[in-house]
């Protein structure tokens, strides 16, 4: 599926998003993508947590947001804590009440991909990983265990994030190649790159360029024929038109 890269305030004007859209489509995400453009639009990156309860309102303003993708081949959805309720602190989500247990949130992730795969029949449904960053908050959510429950037993896909992978394994204090393969990897369809930091023996997302190293991982190790391949680096144009360059050498 070649490169997807994210619209975002890098990409707002029609120049910027022109230059982009020629490495490949395009992915969406809540702010509105500028007119003109929905046709480019292929994926679609929720901020909705799969794995927590959805009401009504929040699936009409999901297919409300995109209803004007005509091409869109696929949605992906997060999973950001345990809890129903957080507050963020220095960066770092803390739970706020009493955290849902693995079944609660199975049962919440079972309910909302029956609903997606009813009213989005013909779409890829994906759960993205997030980044475990040290406090229990990010239990059972970051497990890379019951990601691969949640995707199996549900016959859905997977939106592999290399940095969340390399910050979840380092905090956890395992090695990576494990976490990795402890993941659906096989079920991916979307990859996201970017580079975290590494400070004062703690792990965070930077969202930095990612390194030709990650990079060179991901294309050996995972389908690079049928993986949507997509940059999060939002600080530079140029920088990321010459990172695409060579993603797009490496996907030939």
């Amino acid at each position: 599926m070649g490169i997807v890269t994210p619209v975002s305030h890098l990409t707002l004007t029609a120049e910027s998003l022109k230059t982009i859209s020629a490495y490949g489509s395009l992915e969406a995400r809540e702010k509105p993508v500028p007119f003109g453009f929905e046709s480019q639009v292929t994926f679609f990156h929720s901020e909705y947590e799969i794995s927590m309860p959805w009401d009504k309102s929040m699936k009409i303003a999901l297919i409300d947001k995109i209803e004007n993708f005509e091409f869109l081949k696929g949605l992906s959805f997060h999973m950001v804590t345990r809890y129903k309720k957080y507050k963020i602190k220095d960066g770092v989500a803390r739970g706020i009440g009493n955290p849902l247990s693995e079944e609660r949130l199975m049962d919440h992730a079972r309910r909302n991909i029956k609903w997606l795969k009813e009213v989005f029949v013909d779409k890829i449904i994906m759960v993205e990983n997030n980044n475990d960053l040290g406090t229990s908050a990010y239990s059972t959510v970051t497990d890379p265990n019951f990601i691969s429950r949640l995707v199996f037993e549900n016959d859905i896909f997977f939106l592999y994030d290399h940095a969340h992978a390399m910050i979840s394994a380092f905090n956890r204090q395992i090695p990576f190649v494990d976490y990795f393969h402890e993941l659906p990897i096989e079920k991916t369809k979307q990859v996201h790159l970017s580079q975290p930091s590494f400070k004062n023996n703690i792990a965070k997302d930077s969202h930095d360029l990612p390194t030709l190293d990650q990079l060179n991982f991901c294309v050996e190790n995972l389908d690079k024929t049928n993986i949507a391949y997509t940059v999060e680096f939002y600080k530079s144009l140029r920088e990321l038109e010459t990172f695409l360059d060579k993603l797009k050498g490496l996907l030939k």
